[in-house]
């Protein structure tokens, strides 16, 4: 029996188009998508 994976991830920001959703030639789901933001994060 194979594990299953969930990721999930928060993105702030404004969509600059509207996102693409794609399934490749296995099944899984690909989305695309572009995110503007005005403010800038330094790591560290």
């Amino acid at each position: 029996m194979a594990a299953t994976n969930i990721n999930s991830v928060v993105v702030t920001g404004n969509l600059t188009r509207d996102p693409e959703l794609r399934s490749l030639p296995s099944g899984t789901s690909v989305c695309k998508l572009r995110v503007a933001v005005n403010s800038r994060r330094k790591d560290g």
